[in-house]
């Protein structure tokens, strides 16, 4: 048997070291917007008939 074998796979470090990792374009609502866009999605929502109208 040769090395490889003997170590199993995915036995190399890259397998098994946590990635890295960068945010990019992350924005930060305020409550106002977040509203605002809950709104917009229900009004879209029940346009398609996915939602009821309340």
């Amino acid at each position: 048997m040769n090395k490889k074998n003997k170590e199993g796979l995915f036995s190399d470090k890259r397998w098994n070291e946590p990635p890295g990792y960068e945010a990019v374009g992350h924005i930060e609502f305020t409550e106002e917007k977040k509203e605002k866009n809950r709104e917009e999605l229900k009004k879209i929502l029940r346009e398609k008939g996915i939602i009821e109208n309340p």
